[in-house]
């Protein structure tokens, strides 16, 4: 009875960090198409101490092409295109890890949704949200005893499915 406890307490907590996932995974991809807008727009500042041609000193042409201007910009491009390969490395990371936990929680759900809503009910108010017997009687308007009685009826059931 005590590994179907753990087993629950794990699925709903597996379940809020799936969830948490699915949140940090919508911001990704807001940012990795930031990125994107930033790079197809040029949205770069560039440095402004960047320094010019200078006119009073007579100079031979070296052997840069390329202003210093450009070569900031450059700079910036490929600064931008690391950053969003990273968001994007991260993005498929996030993707993986949450198709594990859809996976390990599939199992485990399948199971729960066999139970009626009032043990569906008991299980969330204990092991999801954690609350005491006495928030427990309030609001199923049940008996410490019969809590606790439907509690073993369902960990024993569980447990012989599993």
């Amino acid at each position: 009875m005590e590994r179907t406890e753990r087993m629950i307490r794990g699925y709903y907590r597996n379940k809020k960090r799936l969830n948490t996932s699915l949140q940090k995974l919508e911001v990704q991809k807001e940012r990795i198409e930031q990125i994107r807008r930033d790079i197809k727009e040029c949205n770069i500042s560039l440095d402004t101490t960047i320094s010019s041609i200078d006119y009073s000193v007579d100079r031979v042409q070296g052997s840069t092409v390329i202003s210093a201007i450009e070569r900031e910009l450059e700079r910036n491009i490929d600064m931008l295109i690391r950053e969003l390969e990273r968001a994007i490395r991260y993005k498929i990371t996030l993707e993986y890890r949450i198709k594990r936990k859809e996976e390990q929680l599939m199992n485990l759900e399948v199971i729960l949704r066999g139970l009626d809503q009032e043990e569906r009910k008991l299980l969330e108010l204990l092991y999801k949200d954690k609350k005491t017997y006495r928030q427990i009687e309030h609001e199923l308007h049940m008996t410490r005893s019969t809590i606790s009685r439907r509690k073993k009826e369902i960990l024993t059931s569980l447990a012989e499915i599993l």
